[in-house]
């Protein structure tokens, strides 16, 4: 019956696209921001891992020479040996 009255006294549904879109838009952007949570998530974890394992496994090195920054590229001055 409602609708029969709506229709004789031009009563017309209000325009509510806007809303809609803003709705969508939020839902969009809470996605992004969940996904975004979880990476971040797993990378602290990641980082929490590797900081634990280098700590139970790895240790300080002190026996290696402070005169080269990589072991591949060997000493790049001649201190062994005659001078």
């Amino acid at each position: 019956m409602g609708g029969v009255v709506g229709k004789i006294m031009g009563v017309k549904k209000p325009d509510t696209s806007a809303q809609e879109r803003q709705i969508q838009e939020q839902r969009e952007q809470i996605q992004e921001d969940k996904k975004t949570a979880l990476i971040e998530e797993r990378q602290l974890a990641e980082q929490r891992s590797a900081k634990r394992r280098a700590t139970q496994r790895g240790g300080k090195r002190a026996l290696l020479s402070t005169a080269r920054v990589a072991p591949e590229t060997g000493l790049e001055e001649e201190t062994l040996g005659s001078a």
